[in-house]
């Protein structure tokens, strides 16, 4: 229902009702704004929708999950892509941050719904852990986590021949 508009009731609880929303799903009035004890009709005051917010979305191109490298360094490329707006994003390896880029213009706001990265970032011998997140303007984070092992210098050079 419009602002001020009539709506449905269809269950009651309590000094609640149940109606029926526009864009699906059930919403709850007091009992002070149905009209009438008997009345089937409850009028509703002006509401703003309830829109779901979600977290960006960290999406690897590279795939680098699982693997084992020889290199020292690895390639990592995606993108983030967010319902609002992606706010900025960082990597960390092992616990340590090393990158980190702001997606905020000169004016303070973020307006990029989808940014992309790529960068090599150094690795450790044995299991390292990458993992990159992403903040949007809400503050709510999304991430993902991929684990790379580096054989120790001497069992590579063991397997050369």
């Amino acid at each position: 229902a419009r602002a001020g508009g009539v709506m449905q009731p269809n269950g009651k609880r309590g000094d609640r009702g149940r109606v029926d929303l526009p864009w699906g799903g059930q919403g709850w009035i007091d009992s002070d704004d149905l009209e009438g004890a008997a009345s089937a009709t409850a009028t509703a005051d002006p509401y703003l929708p309830w829109i779901s917010r979600s977290p960006p979305v960290v999406l690897l191109a590279s795939r680098v999950g699982g693997t084992a490298v020889d290199s020292d360094t690895v390639r990592i490329e995606g993108t983030v892509r967010d319902d609002q707006a992606v706010k900025d994003l960082f990597i960390f390896v092992n616990g340590t941050k090393v990158f980190y880029r702001s997606e905020v213009d000169s004016q303070g706001a973020a307006t990029r719904t989808s940014v992309t990265f790529e960068l090599a970032v150094g690795l450790e011998e044995g299991d390292n852990t990458i993992e990159v997140f992403a903040r949007d303007n809400d503050d709510l984070m999304g991430s993902t986590t991929v684990g790379v092992y580096r054989p120790e210098v001497a069992e590579t050079a063991r397997k050369r021949p």
